[in-house]
């Protein structure tokens, strides 16, 4: 996957926010951060495009712009993956890749 950095055992998670932001030079507006539990609110309320698995609590679907349809686990990262590139008009650039 070329995952690039992993921050584990943060708390808060809010913490390592700044350092992402300024890093990569991107406004907090521009940020996609998907929760599933009540330790991930704190960064649902700051971000953009704050988005729930499908199998996450109460309050952070209510927190979210948009929740997967597919579980934490299960599919959801891709699920979210597609949808920020569709909506960026990106995915035909990914299907040409695979010669589709």
């Amino acid at each position: 996957m070329q995952v690039a950095e992993v921050f584990a055992d943060i708390f808060p998670k809010t913490s390592v926010l700044d350092k992402i932001l300024k890093k990569y030079e991107v406004d907090i507006s521009e940020v996609c951060f998907a929760g599933d539990d009540l330790v991930d609110l704190c960064l649902m309320k700051r971000v953009g495009l704050p988005i729930a698995v499908f199998n996450a609590c109460p309050e952070i679907k209510q927190a979210a712009s948009y929740v997967t349809i597919r579980e934490g686990g299960r599919g959801a990262v891709r699920e979210i993956a597609e949808l920020i590139l569709k909506a960026k008009s990106k995915w035909n650039d990914v299907l040409k890749i695979y010669d589709i």
